[in-house]
């Protein structure tokens, strides 16, 4: 849990999908930055923040998570290009 391990990364991450999916947005965010600070290539992170930016409306927030996870990723991150599209989309609004 996060009260023993509060360095634990993946704690961090699990509540807030909690929060999330109980609709706590602001929460979810949190808790997710709180992850990747602890690994700032945190990707499951990243892109989950990014989201959760998008669908509340911070375009530069969600565009800055997508451009520090495709400088943390590794070149042959499976996701990546999926990645690069969504980041190119949110660049022609």
């Amino acid at each position: 849990t996060i009260a023993l391990e509060p360095r634990n990364k993946i704690a961090w991450y699990g509540r807030a999908e909690v929060f999330r999916m109980l609709g706590h947005r602001d929460l979810a965010c949190a808790d997710l930055s709180r992850a990747i600070e602890i690994d700032p290539a945190y990707a499951e992170a990243l892109l989950r923040r990014s989201i959760l930016r998008q669908a509340a409306g911070n375009l530069p927030g969600a565009i800055s998570d997508l451009r520090q996870l495709l400088q943390t990723a590794p070149a042959d991150w499976p996701h990546r290009l999926r990645v690069m599209a969504d980041l190119q989309r949110l660049l022609e609004r």
